[in-house]
């Protein structure tokens, strides 16, 4: 028989004191050219799109819930998140990689855990288009080699748009996004032809649960949250765009 094992959050977790420092911006990035601004948490989150998330305490990153087996043949299931906001929600410090210098992109976060060997999210941007690119990938560990297709990975975004906490929600596609009438819209989706999105109504609290509540009927006036499963579990890679209009 099979053994199941069930490892929730087994990345290392931070107090909440430390998770308020790291969710700031550590790393900036503007381009006056453009209209276009971002930055990044000291652990490779959003904490700043335009000025499209809460300012005390910016809700965004990514949560796995991962099935599979290892090379003896056991079932795993294993569930975690990475979204600083909240203070049990977190990984371990990353090593920062900039190639082309300090200020520039690509950036790279490389984290590590007895989860996984290399987990390492790779963040760009075309500016020009006013879009950000983040890929994580590594999902499969040395004892974790072959993960089921029910394997899911979101990425989440609880977003006030240009300020506001009544935003219009709604799905296009493949892609979740928010705007507020007269002015910009954030739109959030996977690429590489795999992937849903779909809105929350408000945050998405049960975070290492069996998936989003999603909304059924929209749009949806309010508060809310939108999210992506970009997750190609034959490659273990999480792809997900954001792109402001």
């Amino acid at each position: 028989m099979k053994l199941t094992h069930l490892l929730a959050g087994m990345f290392l977790l931070f107090a909440t004191a430390s998770f308020g420092q790291s969710n700031t911006c550590a790393y900036s990035f503007s381009f006056p050219k453009y209209s276009f601004q971002f930055c990044l948490t000291s652990l490779g989150t959003l904490a700043q799109l335009q000025n499209d998330f809460d300012p005390v305490n910016p809700i965004e990153g990514w949560s796995w819930n991962l099935i599979g087996f290892d090379r003896e043949g056991h079932d795993f299931y294993i569930v975690g998140c990475n979204i600083p906001a909240y203070s049990w929600c977190g990984l371990s410090v990353p090593v920062v990689t900039q190639p082309n210098g300090p200020g520039t992109l690509p950036i790279q976060f490389s984290f590590s855990s007895a989860d996984f060997n290399s987990l390492t999210e790779t963040v760009t941007a075309v500016a020009a288009q006013r879009k950000i690119i983040f890929q994580v990938s590594g999902w499969k560990s040395s004892w974790l080699p072959i993960l089921s297709n029910l394997s899911k990975v979101y990425r989440v975004a609880s977003l006030n748009v240009s300020g506001t906490s009544t935003d219009t929600f709604d799905v296009l596609g493949n892609s979740a996004f928010a705007y507020v009438s007269g002015s910009q819209a954030v739109f959030q989706g996977g690429v590489l032809g795999y992937g849903h999105s779909c809105v929350v109504q408000g945050e998405w609290g049960d975070l290492l649960g069996s998936g989003p509540p999603c909304a059924t009927t929209l749009p949806y006036i309010g508060y809310g949250t939108i999210v992506t499963e970009g997750f190609n579990y034959a490659r273990g890679v999480q792809v997900t765009t954001y792109q402001v209009f």
